[in-house]
């Protein structure tokens, strides 16, 4: 045990960052090779996308309403998805991990997929600094579209995506 959370032998601890993509059409959720572990699946299976009723298993089952409601509700309304919740990582043990997203539109302005990251919550412990500027950056966006300046919402969108590309270069080759 590192003190992190239970992991079996070459997984990685649960504290990592790990990447997660919820497609809007086929509900099919994407997930990188450090979810995949942390759901049970192959990267492979991962990559190609796999559908909710495998990964909501591993969600805690008191937890589980809450996280289908909050994803639905950033499918409607483009508000950011954050939710801490419980995430099964090994035998009866659950993890607190927060899950932190935002909606993306096609050319046509229709909803096309969620995306967002994974972390150990780690209950008032400092988080790394990239997910605190992520963290900080979806409660500004959110504000932002209270307002009726559409450059502001553009320009905290860039700016995730910004650290987004940051963050996924430290993590080395994706295999989407």
């Amino acid at each position: 045990m590192d003190g992190l959370a239970w992991h079996a032998p070459n997984e990685p601890p649960i504290a990592s960052i790990g990447f997660w993509s919820v497609d809007v059409a086929t509900k099919r959720i994407t997930l990188d090779p450090t979810m995949s572990v942390y759901f049970g699946v192959s990267a492979e299976q991962g990559a190609l996308g796999i559908e909710p009723e495998r990964v909501l298993p591993r969600v805690h089952p008191d937890d589980r309403q809450k996280a289908m409601s909050v994803l639905l509700d950033t499918i409607e309304t483009g508000m950011p998805y954050f939710l801490i919740y419980r995430l099964e990582h090994g035998p009866r043990h659950y993890t607190p991990v927060r899950a932190i997203g935002r909606r993306f539109l096609d050319d046509a302005g229709a909803p096309s997929h969620v995306a967002g990251i994974l972390i150990e919550d780690r209950g008032g412990m400092p988080l790394p600094w990239e997910v605190e500027v992520v963290e900080g950056l979806m409660a500004v966006l959110g504000l932002s579209r209270l307002g009726d300046d559409p450059m502001l919402t553009r320009l905290i969108e860039a700016t995730l995506l910004h650290a987004g590309r940051s963050m996924a270069k430290k993590m080395g080759p994706s295999t989407f």
